[in-house]
């Protein structure tokens, strides 16, 4: 049973974690203009987190399974009192990601708004042809001078 407390103690601390986590996504992705390393490391930060919650979710199952309960531990109030912290962090990481998910969205909408604006203008003119080699476009008349 102590062993389980643990898990679930640790789950919840994880899960905190990703709270604060998903809150700094909100946060770069309220900006106007997103700092793409900034954002590349809090997205890094919530992969590892989110691999940990799933390891510590897998333990806390294999657990349930030994001890043979299963939450929401309606006659273990320790462990009830854990797994209801555990859902009300959930569901507040929930809310948030759901909010990240739409303000990114926003960012990849306008983004390719403004790719379709470029091209319409023509500026989508590149410097460099499909093998990597250097384009010129060279106007008026080339001449050859031999001395």
């Amino acid at each position: 049973m102590e062993n389980l407390h643990t898990t679930l103690m640790t789950l919840q601390s994880t899960l905190e974690s990703l709270l604060v986590t998903l809150q700094e996504e909100n946060s770069q992705l309220s900006a106007l203009k997103i700092n793409p390393v900034s954002l590349q490391r809090v997205s890094d930060a919530k992969s590892r987190l989110l691999s940990t919650v799933a390891w510590h979710d897998a333990q806390r199952q294999q657990q349930e399974g030994a001890m043979a309960i299963a939450a929401p531990y309606a006659r273990h109030p320790r462990l009830a009192s854990c797994w209801h912290e555990i859902t009300q962090v959930v569901i507040r990481s929930n809310e948030i990601n759901h909010k990240n998910r739409m303000l990114l969205e926003r960012h990849m909408k306008t983004s390719r708004e403004m790719q379709e604006v470029i091209v319409k203008a023509g500026i989508n003119n590149t410097l460099y042809g499909s093998k990597g080699q250097a384009t010129t476009s060279l106007s008026g008349r080339a001449c050859n001078l031999k001395i």
